[in-house]
């Protein structure tokens, strides 16, 4: 029972109104026990004030006729509306009404504890997973990820989130590890790159490119350890715990502490290369060639090829993204060290990045189709098949015009019209002997998910979801329930919001406004 016994005396403690336009009402609830939304409307049903957005029987006084609440006769932006006539109405939406978190789509990368990577630009394959350079959605920096397939995402980083600690030339790595004399760090250093984002990594440190500048991690923590400014880079690559970076003119060889041990001469820029021990392998894109060590010696391979990325492989072999001379078509291939092509991989997928194993026949492979960016680790199967075994797949879908067409989410739905508002029936709630229906609209804000009436009026907190960008319902009438799509850019939630049966009207009256 609600306890109107004190509604005299709450009633005579309710302050004196302010000014002569303040309205006091009165209005009656059903027997279910809820959340309140109430609003200031026109005749034309406009919704002009907001006064409570799922408030509870405690936020109210009680009167003797029910709950009373006050307006002051303005509108939500603090103006006096014009004298006449007001209707003051809104609903009550029970406990029963819950939203539910079901599934991510069109993003493999993303769940409800992982930053919501957009693209991914290089990778390194580690082993039992891989060491990702990307970038994340509402973050201007690169992001630097390790992730394993059974633990998941072991760390990530941010290259614009904090300035890594400058340690004076002798100083101690916090790790214990050998001394590091860092280069100095600059904001400038943070700019948006002009070039390719690279990737190398080695048993203990991630280095990444970004423009002109190497930043170099701890594989470990993730940690940032040290930055150098390295203009006219084309491309880099590890070997044991060394760093080659390649420029028009040559190979630098950089230690862990970014000093410079060495130069090394090219024959031609190279603007791919891999590192294996004391082997190298070196390709242009541009001259359409490939050259290996020989004996501490460049020898050009006889392959035509525009190879784009470049990877030692198991047994005494080698790994290409390329340009197929042939038919023009990108595909991932392997070759002896002679450059005799033993065998590869196509799909429907254009490679862009290949990263093998030395130690068994295993590749992943960066690639994308359209929009859509997938990343496989792949090994041999049965000698007798020679077909390759998918043993990891994430995908990412661009997704932000996503969409239900002929009754299922896609991606992309073009120009189909989607559902912004469905018609619920309304309770009865104990007060009326018919019941209505109500349009229902789902919207955002900075914080999250809310369910409104189609004017406007708020009526419960769906998911805490910031920076959605687009939304769309879907409605299942035999369980009225709502199907709640919304997508950030980066990945669509999918939310199921039932209990919509259990919404109650209320009608606090009309109020006249002098």
């Amino acid at each position: 029972m609600r306890r109107i016994l004190f509604a005299a005396l709450l009633a005579g403690l309710l302050p004196a109104l302010s000014s002569e336009r303040e309205q006091r009402f009165t209005f009656a609830l059903p027997e279910a026990e809820g959340r309140i939304s109430l609003g200031v409307f026109d005749s034309t049903g406009k919704l002009w004030r907001t006064l409570y957005v799922s408030a509870a029987e405690t936020d109210f006084v009680i009167g003797l006729n029910g709950l009373i609440a006050r307006w002051d006769g303005k509108d939500d932006f603090g103006q006096a509306l014009p004298p006449g006539q007001y209707r003051v109405r809104g609903y009550l939406v029970t406990d029963e009404l819950k939203a539910e978190g079901i599934a991510y789509h069109f993003n493999d990368w993303v769940d409800e504890k992982t930053p919501h990577i957009t693209r991914i630009d290089d990778f390194r394959k580690q082993p039992g997973g891989v060491v990702v350079l990307a970038q994340a959605l509402n973050d201007t920096h690169p992001l630097v990820f390790r992730f394993d397939q059974l633990r998941g995402f072991l760390w990530t980083t941010s290259l614009g989130a904090s300035v890594p600690p400058t340690l004076a030339e002798g100083a101690a790595h916090p790790t214990g590890e050998p001394r590091y004399h860092l280069a100095q760090f600059s904001e400038a250093d943070l700019s948006p790159p002009t070039k390719n984002r690279l990737l190398a990594t080695t048993e203990h440190y991630v280095a990444v490119l970004v423009g002109d500048t190497l930043h170099l991690l701890d594989m470990n923590a993730g940690t940032v350890i040290g930055t150098q400014l390295n203009p006219q880079v084309e491309c880099i690559a590890a070997g044991d715990d060394a760093l080659f970076v390649a420029t028009r003119t040559g190979l630098t060889k950089i230690v862990p502490n970014l000093e410079t041990i060495g130069e090394i001469d090219t024959p031609i820029p190279f603007d791919a290369l891999a590192v294996h021990g004391q082997q190298m392998l070196g390709a242009s894109s541009s001259y359409w060639q490939l050259w290996a060590t020989t004996d501490s010696k460049w020898e050009q391979l006889p392959l035509n090829i525009a190879a784009s990325s470049l990877s030692f492989g198991f047994g005494e072999t080698f790994w290409v993204t390329a340009l197929d001379e042939k038919d023009g078509k990108p595909f991932t291939g392997q070759f002896n060290r002679q450059g005799e092509f033993l065998r590869s991989y196509r799909d429907e997928f254009s490679p862009i990045r290949v990263c093998a194993s030395t130690a068994i026949e295993e590749i992943a492979v960066l690639e994308k189709s359209g929009a859509t960016q997938r990343l496989r680790v792949l090994s041999l199967g049965a000698k007798s098949t020679g077909e390759w075994v998918v043993d990891f797949e994430k995908v990412i879908q661009s997704c932000e015009n996503f969409g239900m067409v002929n009754g299922k989410l896609v991606p992309d739905a073009g120009t189909v019209p989607q559902i912004d508002a469905v018609d619920v029936p309304l309770s009865t709630g104990g007060l009326s002997a018919s019941a209505q229906k109500l349009a229902l609209r789902v919207t955002s804000d900075h914080g999250g998910l809310w369910l409104e009436t189609k004017s406007g009026l708020r009526l419960a907190f769906l998911a805490n979801q910031p920076n959605v960008r687009r939304v769309v319902v879907e409605f299942r009438p035999e369980k009225k329930m709502l199907r709640v799509y919304a997508g950030d850019g980066a990945v669509v939630a999918e939310y199921a919001v039932k209990g919509l049966g259990n919404i109650v009207e209320i009608d606090a009256g009309d109020v006249e406004l002098p």
